[in-house]
């Protein structure tokens, strides 16, 4: 394990904090909105949490010389993930090479035709994407899904990275100078080498220049675009990418992910996905994709911390229908259960990434909950996430953040 502590990260985060009780201590905050009684947000008979990796990379694209994706897989399971996605760039996977950078440095001892994957090297490099999937099959256990994916890549509008389909895209074979294309491979027949059988997610928004034509809705692919990063690496693409997201009118969650292109295949260091998931459904792909469906899912850099967003009996990822002008609780609740100072606020933001509410705390502590009373508007949608912030207000390895999908408030 890459973390030692009193239970796995595994164990703390599938029994739930409120099957953790007489193993820790939760420490009360003095917030002003905290309440004791909310401080442990599932209930372990009700909800699984499993953590995951759902964007990384190996040398099938432009990872790190001689890593294939069983290996990628094989790490993730040893580092206590639940899941973990390879996700190679679709532009190489026709390709027999990998976008190893040192093969055109002439201070390693690299060389340009290392780039090439001979089939004494590794047979499968010559058939990437049917082996990448074949590795995930192979990898795949009752405990541990391993998964298959790609990452469609146009310099100007941005990344979107792609789950669940037979075929693969690429931005030379769409068109990558407007999403045109893209949309139209999303919604064609998979028979015919679509990937209408697909779901897909943005990745790091905003980083390239267009941002998916300034996040045009696509009404038709609107079910099966289910996320938005909020964290990438160690960057935040919040304002840029899932506010902006949401005020186009996607309904998307909060996705964290690694992006690892290093020789290092496990990044504890880096930011992941919890999923919220029945209790008592086999964890399976089907099980997966149902919850990133429901966006029923969190983004973190803290593996132990839990996090739950509610509003009138919703969870994060659902709608509340109200008549205009109709009071709504909106109620967040933050623990770490490995933790006595993981947490210093919970800040709830609102359509424009606009803060709307935010807790008070004389110390970072390790739970604490913040209660707000949001107005249903008059017309059109309000969005409602939550992010916690670690001490000092720092985002990023071991300080504590993390966002919360949304939870949408629609007037009637």
């Amino acid at each position: 394990m890459a973390r030692e502590s009193a239970l796995s990260r595994r164990s703390v985060l599938r029994r739930g904090a409120a099957g953790l009780a007489a193993a820790f201590a939760i420490g009360s905050a003095s917030a002003d909105t905290h309440d004791a009684s909310r401080a442990a947000p599932y209930d372990d008979t009700a909800e699984s949490l499993r953590i995951g990796d759902l964007h990384s990379h190996t040398a099938y694209s432009d990872g790190a010389p001689d890593t294939r994706p069983a290996d990628s897989y094989a790490t993730g399971r040893d580092g206590g993930l639940d899941f973990k996605a390879v996700t190679d760039h679709s532009e190489w996977l026709a390709a027999p090479v990998h976008g190893d950078t040192n093969c055109l440095d002439p201070t390693t001892d690299r060389r340009l035709t290392d780039c090439v994957i001979s089939p004494t090297d590794d047979p499968d490099g010559l058939r990437k994407w049917a082996a990448t999937k074949e590795q995930a099959a192979a990898a795949t256990t009752d405990d541990y899904l391993a998964l298959p994916g790609f990452e469609w890549s146009s310099p100007y509008q941005g990344h979107v990275v792609v789950h669940g389909t037979d075929n693969y895209a690429t931005a030379i074979e769409t068109g990558g100078a407007t999403m045109h294309g893209f949309w139209e491979w999303f919604t064609h027949d998979p028979a015919l080498g679509g990937g209408a059988d697909g779901i897909a997610f943005f990745a790091h928004p905003g980083r390239e220049p267009e941002t998916f034509e300034d996040f045009r809705y696509v009404p038709e692919t609107a079910d099966r675009v289910v996320g938005c990063e909020v964290f990438n690496r160690d960057d935040d693409y919040f304002e840029t990418g899932l506010a902006r997201a949401l005020d186009a009118g996607w309904r998307v969650g909060a996705v964290g992910s690694t992006d690892n292109h290093a020789a290092e295949l496990y990044r504890p260091d880096r930011p992941k996905t919890v999923l919220v998931t029945p209790a008592g459904d086999a964890w399976s792909r089907e099980t997966l994709r149902r919850t990133l469906e429901a966006r029923r899912f969190y983004a973190t850099y803290n593996e132990t911390l839990q996090l739950r967003l509610q509003a009138d009996g919703a969870e994060m990822g659902e709608s509340v229908t109200a008549p205009a002008g109709d009071t709504i609780q909106v109620d967040v609740d933050a623990v770490d259960p490995v933790s006595d100072a993981a947490i210093e606020a919970i800040v709830l933001y609102s359509n424009g990434a606009t803060e709307v509410a935010r807790t008070t705390l004389d110390s970072p502590t390790s739970s604490t909950s913040l209660t707000y009373e949001a107005t249903v508007p008059p017309e059109g949608t309000r969005w409602y996430v939550a992010k916690v912030v670690g001490p000092d207000g720092r985002e990023g390895p071991t300080r504590g953040s993390a966002y919360s999908s949304p939870i949408w408030l629609d007037g009637r």
